[in-house]
Order: structure tokens, then sequence, then C-alpha cells
């Protein structure tokens, strides 16, 4: 049953990059040059670039998840239900290219998409290894 789930998981986050790729590469394709979100880098930059980076952290996991057990699926599923969310709502209102309102020490949209990305895949890495430990005796 779960790995069906995964499997879910995996052609969305696939998905995902491609949709994430044809709206980050839109401008240099010359696809919306009348467009006035490209001109302000809200396409490619402020939902490529997020979707691209997050979908690949969520495709590398799901693969590694595939050969593991179901509480080590089930377990990363409520953590990764909970961190996506929450960078849904800092990205969105806490970096623009001015530095926004939560944005810490990260000036720009870029920096901070990078930075929670790359927190969520250490965080489901560290996650999944330690709930597989704590699995592997029983």
């Amino acid at each position: 049953m779960e790995h069906k789930k995964i499997r879910f998981i995996s052609i969305l986050s696939l998905s995902g990059l491609g949709t994430g790729l044809i709206l980050l590469y839109s401008p240099v394709w010359g696809w919306c040059e009348k467009s006035t979100f490209c001109d302000t880098s809200f396409l490619d930059e402020g939902i490529g670039q997020p979707l691209i980076l997050f979908s690949l952290s969520i495709s590398l996991l799901s693969i590694i998840l595939y050969f593991l057990r179901e509480e080590v699926f089930r377990s990363w599923a409520r953590f990764a239900k909970w961190y996506l969310s929450a960078s849904v709502v800092l990205l969105v209102l806490g970096s623009n290219q001015h530095g926004g309102y939560i944005s810490g020490g990260l000036n720009d949209r870029e920096s901070m998409t990078w930075f929670l990305a790359g927190l969520f895949f250490v965080i489901s890495l560290f996650l999944i290894a330690t709930k597989s430990w704590k699995l592997r005796g029983t």
C-alpha cells in the first residue's frame, strides 16, 4: 500500500521538477516576452526555482523511502507535510528582492529557497536514518 503512495509522490515530484524547469527557463526560451510576470522574475525565480529544488529533494528521498519500511515513510510524510507548508509560508511572506518580512539573514528568495530546500533534505535524511535504525531491531 505504501509503495503506491511513494510511487505517487515520486511521479508528483518529477512532474513538479519538469514544471519548475519550464517556468525557470521560460524567459530564456522567449515564451513570455510580453508578460509582466517574467519581468519581475516571478515565474522563474519565484516559483520555478523553489519547485525544482524541493521536487528534486523529494524525488531523491522517495527513492530511499521505497526500500524502507512503511513506518519510516509515515514518519517522514508527517514531517514533510508540516515542513513544506511552513516553507511555502516563509517563501511567500519572507523573501523578495528587498529583504522581505521574515528573511532573517537571507536577503533574497534564491538564498532562502536554497536554505529551506537544503535543510529539508538534511532533516529528512536524519529522520529517515534515525527511524530506520530504531526499527531495525524489531
